[in-house]
């Protein structure tokens, strides 16, 4: 073969090479990041569960170290400071503050629309005095946490018996000790979240109260840390939110209760999946998408009631990042 041809062959094949690595490389995450991720034990992160025991992270190019916390509001801070990068929680003062005051976090996605299971003692429910919300005046309710999302419900419900949050005693209980108050007296009616609800539903300690439609509540939403909104780190979020909405899509309707799935609910919540087969699916918009209006309404409810440190509601762009959220739905899910 002629030296001159033999020279062209080698340089076609060596640029078909590149052209072909080039292509490939598209279809590859780029270099592997590690992120430090929150989490709580119950329903509301099973996204975050999803996407981490199916590959979903993996295969984004991300190594996530999952830690777990007790609530949202106890990784606001390690998230402002870079020593956490994802979280994600309830909506409350302790977030609308943090804004306020400029920590460095930003809601990029949507997490669970808040389901309501609102109980009232069955003695009391039997009996007639608490059928409906009006019933409500007076009684004693549990709060996990004060000027949380909780709070934000009751008085949604509260207002549709023409009452306000000042018109019942909230008493500070923790999740687990609900059930216990309700069996000996010390609530008289609440909220909580299954598959607790099924255990007090189950044991006939309470009866759901039947309640006209309320607006749809952004119960929680996923952020990003100082570090995730640096340029640096914007493509490892944008793969993060990619992996997240892949995994919400994983568990909406029936899918919720396949067998894989239960598996992996019950590595992080606890509950055997006889229990969690009691539980209705928590909802999460198929495209990671967050309820705005429904974040300024509650924003609202808490500078009304002078919980906040502001007096002037926050606008939502200090709040909210929707670009990496919508620059992973460019990229495609799978």
């Amino acid at each position: 073969m002629p030296k001159l041809a033999k020279t062209v062959i080698i340089l076609f094949l060596t640029v078909l090479a590149g052209v072909y690595t080039g292509a490939e490389a598209k279809e590859k995450p780029g270099n592997i990041e590690t992120l430090k991720v929150a989490y709580a034990p119950h329903f509301g992160f099973s996204p975050f569960f999803i996407a981490m025991e199916k590959g979903y992270f993996r295969e984004e190019g991300l190594d996530v170290r999952l830690t777990r916390f007790r609530s949202g509001g106890h990784m606001l801070a390690p998230l402002s400071t870079g020593r956490l990068d994802v979280a994600m929680g309830r909506i409350g003062t302790d977030l609308f503050n943090a804004f306020h005051q400029g920590l460095e976090i930003k809601i990029v996605a949507g997490g669970e629309k808040f389901d309501i299971v609102f109980m009232a003692r069955k003695d009391l429910f039997d009996s007639g005095k608490v059928t409906e919300p009006k019933g409500l005046k007076g009684r004693k309710m549990p709060l996990t946490s004060y000027r949380g999302l909780m709070e934000y419900v009751y008085s949604r419900v509260l207002a549709l018996g023409g009452l306000t949050i000042d018109h019942v005693q909230l008493v500070s209980l923790p999740f687990h000790e609900i059930p216990t108050a309700f069996a000996n007296g010390a609530i008289d009616a609440g909220a909580t979240a299954y598959p607790m609800a099924a255990r007090i539903l189950d044991a006939k300690m309470a009866v759901q109260m039947p309640l006209e439609k309320i607006e749809t509540i952004q119960g929680s939403v996923v952020y990003f840390g100082k570090r995730m909104l640096t340029p640096a780190y914007r493509d490892a979020g944008v793969r993060f939110l990619t992996a997240y909405i892949r995994a919400v899509r994983d568990i909406r309707g029936e899918d919720w209760l396949k067998d894989e799935h239960l598996l992996i609910y019950q590595k992080y919540v606890k509950f055997p999946p006889a229990l969690i087969r009691r539980c209705p699916p928590p909802v999460f918009h198929v495209n990671g998408e967050i309820d705005g209006e429904n974040i300024m309404a509650q924003q609202a409810y808490h500078v009304e009631r002078g919980y906040t440190e502001f007096q002037e509601p926050l606008p939502l762009s200090r709040m909210i990042e929707n670009g990496l959220r919508k620059d992973a739905l460019d990229r495609g899910i799978k």
